[in-house]
């Protein structure tokens, strides 16, 4: 296993940085953005459970984009498009163009939210020349999928208001296409103020709207605060949280009710 640090994937903007953890042998590709409410937070912050997916064969790129408060709404989510071409773009340049589990896109938190805008509001991927049936499956942890907390602050409103509009990845949700991509929302039972019924109601949207039962998944981590689980490590050096994207992209059939 191999970590290349600092890939530049906007050269214009010194912000857009990735890491990739590259297996020898790749089975598949995720592709993950990290939380901070949009303006901290950093694309290291889940290091070792990413050494540990490399390890079992899922290469990582996680990447940093543009935050307040130097950005505005959509750049960081035009950020987090542009990272998914760059890696399209040079797959071959690491073994990743033909991997057997294809590829996978997710977030924590605010990078769950990027991860969500670019599943349901096609005009960010398609600006990259991608299509969210690309991707196998979205990694959606716990993410606000009515307009974020951070993006209403910059409109001068409430930050606790309930609002779907073009911020929004609830506002476009729709028919889903014949290779949608399979989702795994998960939330913990002691996460932010409605963060686990904003997820059920993306849960209940998508179904309302004939997403199949069999690719759409929810999870409610026990015992944990917002994200508090995702450094998690057992006596044995092994993260739970690496365990559970795994077994998302490898057996999604199978996975586990309890984190």
């Amino acid at each position: 296993m191999k970590i290349h640090r600092d890939i530049a994937y906007r050269h214009e903007i010194p912000q857009c940085l990735l890491d990739l953890y590259l297996p020898e042998n790749p089975d598949g590709v995720l592709l993950f953005f990290h939380g901070g409410g949009l303006e901290g937070g950093s694309r290291t912050d889940q290091d070792a459970p990413f050494q540990q997916l490399a390890e079992h064969g899922i290469a990582v790129a996680s990447a940093d984009y543009r935050m307040y408060p130097l950005a505005r709404f959509p750049d960081f989510v035009e950020d987090a498009a542009a990272a998914a071409g760059w890696l399209w773009e040079h797959a071959d340049r690491y073994g990743l163009e033909n991997v057997p589990l294809g590829w996978f896109m997710g977030g924590s938190s605010a990078g769950c939210y990027l991860s969500m805008m670019l599943c349901f509001d096609r005009k960010y991927l398609a600006a990259e020349g991608l299509e969210p049936e690309r991707f196998q499956g979205f990694f959606l942890d716990a993410g606000q999928p009515t307009a974020h907390f951070r993006v209403l602050a910059e409109r001068g409103k409430d930050t606790r208001a309930i609002v779907v509009d073009e911020t929004a990845p609830l506002f476009f949700i729709g028919e889903p296409h014949p290779d949608s991509p399979r989702l795994l929302a998960i939330t913990a039972d002691q996460d932010m103020p409605a963060r686990y019924e904003q997820n059920l109601l993306l849960m209940a949207a998508l179904r309302q709207f004939g997403w199949p039962e069999n690719k759409l998944l929810f999870r409610l981590v026990k015992g944990y605060q917002h994200c508090g689980y995702t450094n998690v490590k057992r006596p044995d050096g092994s993260y739970p949280y690496a365990e559970l994207i795994e077994e998302f992209i490898r057996q999604p059939e199978s996975l586990r009710e309890e984190f």
